[in-house]
């Protein structure tokens, strides 16, 4: 593939979430159980959003810019076994300067020189945005980056069902349910609202407290290179890490 063409005037062909597939001509092929990287272009907004193989990514772009049309404004900072294809596709991102439609449903992101693509991206297909990997159950193995003692993660569980929308957790000592939310135009996006839980008291509450505190501050996630689930708030901080059952 050759970016030898024009630049478009608008940032309509890039709207929407696309797997990154190339990189500089190298395949991308991700670790087991991690899926291929995405990204997600925004053309009413302007605004980026997706995963670089292990961080989460967020930022602008502007199709007309002489500087480089993606502005990466944040990421995550949870440490991956495999950060190499992250940090190839992060310092792709900065030496963007223009696109080009391909065939097959795949855009090629350039650099100065229009020859090889920097980045090919392929279309990512609409009915695999949805969450629905996070259906189970899964055990809580930290909350607010503190790591859950061995002997209590065995009671610590979360309960997934996203086709009716609810989650039903233990935290210890009672039983908390809520309603769970996505957005099919940010496949990272999820929260949780009408938070309820039983009313039994026991010895020590500090541990369920923290985990109602998670449920109510998150506001994304994504999936590590392990499998776990790993829950953010607004500014990306981890709220929970969960492991599958």
């Amino acid at each position: 593939s050759s970016c030898r063409s024009a630049q478009p005037t608008s940032g309509e062909a890039l709207d929407g979430l696309w797997y990154i597939t190339e990189i500089s001509g190298s395949t991308v092929v991700p670790p087991a159980k991690q899926a291929l990287p995405v990204i997600g272009f925004d053309a009413k907004t302007g605004k980026i959003f997706g995963n670089s193989g292990c961080n989460r990514i967020m930022g602008s772009y502007d199709v007309n810019s002489k500087d480089g049309i993606i502005k990466q404004e944040a990421r995550t900072r949870m440490s991956c076994a495999d950060m190499k294809t992250e940090e190839n596709i992060l310092n792709a991102l900065k030496r963007i300067k223009t696109y080009r439609p391909l065939n097959n449903n795949q855009i090629a992101l350039c650099g100065e020189k229009k020859q090889r693509p920097l980045i090919i991206l392929q279309r990512k297909a609409s009915d695999i945005n949805t969450p629905s990997s996070l259906d189970g159950d899964w055990r809580i193995v930290a909350v607010t980056s503190a790591i859950i003692p061995a002997e209590k993660k065995s009671k610590l569980l979360v309960s997934f069902n996203t086709t009716k929308k609810s989650i039903h957790a233990n935290a210890g000592c009672n039983e908390i349910n809520a309603i769970l939310s996505t957005d099919e135009n940010d496949a990272y996006a999820i929260s949780f609202s009408k938070i309820a839980a039983t009313m039994k008291a026991c010895p020590d509450m500090t541990l369920e407290r923290q985990v109602i505190t998670a449920l109510h501050e998150t506001q994304s996630y994504n999936v590590s290179g392990k499998g776990d689930v790993v829950l953010y708030n607004k500014d990306g901080k981890l709220t929970m890490v969960l492991t599958k059952k």
